[in-house]
């Protein structure tokens, strides 16, 4: 499960949602002795969507969200990314996922893109107010939903998805301020994010 976890991460599951066969494939990558057909040098797929699947549940932490299959219409609803919690995970336990599977490869953000996300989000309005005054009392919905780049009246599973790819990304890059930020953004804009009231 933590391998399935790490080959999200390592393929940029914390910004973008990435399908169960990419993760699969690296899975493979990273340790061939435990994804690896039996008879065949072929990614075992379903061993990843169950691990996966496990990462996601409140048990084990809830460090991914997604699925796997099809709608009723035939289109594939196949993708994975990291919540916040997996982005926690992820930098807390790095180096020694790193050195297990000997991987020369890193989770982390590379500086350049780190530095480019950070600037944006600081950049916005919403985070100047925030700044200022120290909270995001008369914000309107329409700040929130511009951090965002939706409408006010996107689906909540897309207002929700959206924010969710900005939080992971704050903790991967370990912007604390940006982090306090976002969890301020949350609790204001809960009932857009499908969580409660606002």
């Amino acid at each position: 499960m933590h391998i399935a976890v790490y080959a999200l991460s390592l393929l940029g599951g914390a910004h973008q949602k990435i399908h169960t066969e990419h993760v699969a494939k690296k899975c493979l990558e990273l340790a061939p002795s435990r994804f690896r057909w039996e008879h065949f040098d072929y990614p075992e797929k379903e061993l990843v969507r169950k691990a996966l699947f496990h990462a996601g549940e409140r048990k084990n932490g809830a460090l991914v969200r997604g699925r796997t299959g099809m709608e009723q219409r035939g289109k594939s609803r196949d993708g994975w990314q990291l919540t916040e919690e997996g982005a926690i995970w992820i930098r807390d336990h790095e180096s020694a996922l790193r050195a297990a599977v000997g991987a020369v490869a890193t989770a982390a953000i590379p500086k350049v893109e780190a530095d480019r996300f950070v600037k944006r989000v600081k950049s916005q309005a919403l985070f100047q107010e925030y700044r200022s005054t120290g909270n995001l009392d008369v914000v309107s919905r329409y700040g929130f939903t511009d951090l965002l780049n939706c409408t006010p009246d996107a689906p909540v599973e897309t207002i929700r998805i959206k924010f969710d790819r900005l939080l992971s990304m704050a903790q991967l890059v370990n912007d604390e301020e940006v982090v306090s930020f976002l969890r301020t953004c949350r609790a204001k804009f809960a009932s857009l994010l499908g969580e409660g009231k606002a």
